[in-house]
């Protein structure tokens, strides 16, 4: 079990490049169109730009009418806050996680 956390853990510290490269996306696209800082939510960045990752977030809840009003509630905010967030929360708990289970 020790394992799968150190594993987790990892994945959330290695994942940080990728949300630094969708901040950096999100502010090119922003500086490049008429999006705002704050016009640009996540859902829009996910349908305009990366349809097949949005299909399959909404695919996973097929059946369920609750869990697609809960994506589209974190959907809606804009995506540079939601994804610094994510970046600084994500790679200090995989951080403090490697630090416990090590």
């Amino acid at each position: 079990m020790r394992g799968v956390g150190i594993g987790f853990a990892y994945l959330m510290v290695y994942s940080s490049p990728i949300q630094v490269a969708i901040i950096l996306w999100g502010l090119w696209i922003i500086s490049t169109s008429d999006y705002t800082f704050l016009g640009l939510s996540s859902k829009e960045f996910l349908y305009e730009n990366l349809l097949i990752l949005h299909d399959f977030a909404y695919s996973l809840f097929w059946g369920s009418e609750i869990w697609k009003a809960y994506l589209d509630f974190w959907y809606q905010f804009p995506l540079i806050i939601m994804a610094s967030l994510k970046l600084a929360i994500s790679t200090w708990f995989g951080l403090w996680l490697l630090k416990k289970l090590k």
